[in-house]
C-alpha cells in the first residue's frame, strides 16, 4: 500500500507541475506582448525588406523577407531563433553543411549566416543616420558673422530725417485721438431692416430642400416600414379585386394557380422585405452595430504601429490612388508627426524609400475585446434574429 501511494502521489505532483507549466504558458502567451517589426529598403531597381515578430524579449524571433539588391537576383530571407539560436543554421550543421537547391527563377537559396546578415542590414538601414546631420552642424558651426549688418547700420545713420515743418503739430495727434475715441451711433434703417429679413427668409427657403433631405434620412427605415405596408395593403386588395372578378366569370377554379403562380411569390418578396426592414429598425440592432463600431476601433487603435520612421516617395499611374493614398496619410499623420516623410508623384509610378515600421500586440486584450463581444446582449439578440430568419426561409 505504501508503495502504491508513492506511485500515486508521484503522479500527482507530476501533473500538478504540468498543470502550473501549462498554466505559465497561457499567461505569458497572453499578458507579453507580440512585437512586430517591417523594414523597407527601396533605392531604384533594387532593394528589399523584412518582417520580424518577436515575443518574450526575442527570445523567439521570426523573420521573413526578401532582396533584391544582390547579384544573384530575387533572394528569400527566413529565420527563426529560439534564444538566439538559429534553427536554420542548426540544420545546416546537422545536414553536413548542404545547401538546399533553390529554385531556377528565384536563384540559388541563402544559407542561415547570410540570412541573419541580410536581415541585419535591413534593420541597420531603416535606422535614421546622426553623422550627417553631425557633420552639418560642424560646417555651419563655425561661420563667422557676415559684415552687411554694419554697412546697414551707417546707411540707416545716414538717412535723411523729416523735416519740422511737416507732421510736427501737437494739435493734429489730439484732434485724431479723440475723433477716434467718439464712436457715431448708429441707427439701423427701416431699409436695412427688410434687407436683412429678406436675407434670411432667401436663406431659409434655400435650405428647405436640404431639410427635407435630411428628415428623410433620418427617418428613412420609418419610411420603408410604411411603404411595405401600404405595399402589402395594395396587394391585399388587388388579390381580393381578381378573386371577385374570376368568381364573376366563373373562373374560380382558376384563382388558385394564379395565386401559386403570381402573388404568392409577390407577397413572399414583400415579407422578406419586411422582415429586414423591421431588423433595420430595431433599436438593439443600432445599439449592436455602435458596440461593434467602438470594438473595430479599439482594435484597430491597439494593432495600429506605435513607431514609423524614414521617408518613402510613392506615385501610381492613376492619380486618383495617389490622392486615396494621401488621405490615408494625412489620417494617420499626427500620430507620427516629425517621424515619417510622405512624397507623392501623381504623374509618375515610383516607389522607393526606407521605413521602420513597430508596434506590438497584446492577446489578452484581443481576448478580452472577443469575449466581451459574444457576451454582449444585443450581439446575442441579432445572432438569434439572423438564426431564426434564416429558419423561417429554409
Amino acid at each position: 500500500m505504501g508503495v502504491l501511494f508513492f506511485i500515486l502521489k508521484l503522479i500527482g505532483k507530476i501533473l500538478l507541475i504540468l498543470l502550473l507549466l501549462i498554466l505559465i504558458i497561457i499567461l505569458l502567451v497572453l499578458f507579453v506582448p507580440f512585437r512586430y517589426r517591417i523594414a523597407i529598403d527601396k533605392e531604384g531597381s533594387g532593394g528589399g525588406g523584412t518582417a520580424t515578430v518577436s515575443w518574450l524579449l526575442r527570445m523567439i524571433q521570426v523573420t521573413v523577407g526578401a532582396d533584391i539588391r544582390s547579384e544573384t537576383g530575387f533572394r528569400l530571407i527566413k529565420d527563426v531563433k529560439i534564444f538566439g539560436v538559429s534553427l536554420f543554421a542548426l540544420l545546416g550543421k546537422m545536414k553536413g553543411g548542404k545547401k538546399p537547391a533553390g529554385d531556377a527563377a528565384s536563384g540559388p537559396a541563402p544559407s542561415a549566416a547570410e540570412t541573419a546578415s541580410a536581415a541585419e542590414s535591413f534593420e541597420a538601414a531603416s535606422e535614421p543616420g546622426e553623422e550627417a546631420g553631425e557633420s552639418g552642424a560642424e560646417e555651419t558651426g563655425g561661420e563667422e558673422p557676415s559684415e552687411s549688418a554694419p554697412a546697414e547700420e551707417e546707411e540707416t545713420d545716414g538717412e535723411a530725417e523729416p523735416e519740422s515743418g511737416e507732421g510736427t503739430s501737437e494739435e493734429a495727434p489730439e484732434e485724431a485721438a479723440e475723433s477716434a475715441h467718439e464712436e457715431p451711433e448708429i441707427r439701423p434703417e427701416p431699409r436695412d431692416v427688410i434687407k436683412v429679413l429678406g436675407e434670411k427668409a432667401i436663406s431659409f427657403i434655400k435650405s428647405i430642400p436640404e431639410r427635407i433631405l435630411n428628415f428623410t434620412l433620418v427617418n428613412s427605415y420609418r419610411i420603408m416600414e410604411t411603404l411595405v405596408r401600404l405595399l402589402l395593403m395594395a396587394g391585399t386588395v388587388i388579390w381580393k379585386i381578381f378573386s371577385i372578378i374570376f368568381r364573376l366569370f366563373g373562373l374560380a377554379g382558376q384563382l388558385e394557380t394564379i395565386r401559386a403562380a403570381v402573388f404568392d411569390k409577390i407577397f413572399g418578396i414583400i415579407r422578406l422585405v419586411q422582415k429586414w426592414v423591421g431588423f433595420a429598425t430595431d433599436v438593439r440592432v443600432h445599439e449592436a452595430v455602435a458596440f461593434l463600431t467602438d470594438r473595430v476601433k479599439k482594435i484597430l487603435g491597439h494593432v495600429l504601429p506605435r513607431k514609423l520612421s524614414g521617408r518613402l516617395e510613392v506615385g501610381f499611374d492613376d492619380p486618383s490612388l495617389t490622392g486615396n493614398m494621401m488621405a490615408v496619410y494625412a489620417a494617420v499623420y499626427p500620430l507620427y508627426l516629425n517621424d515619417f516623410e510622405l512624397t507623392p508623384y501623381f504623374n509618375e509610378t515610383r516607389f522607393e524609400g526606407k521605413a521602420d515600421i513597430r508596434g506590438r500586440i497584446y492577446l489578452f486584450y484581443l481576448a478580452y475585446l472577443a469575449v466581451t463581444t459574444i457576451l454582449n446582449k444585443n450581439i446575442r439578440y441579432v445572432i438569434s434574429y439572423l438564426k431564426h430568419m434564416k429558419e423561417e426561409d429554409s
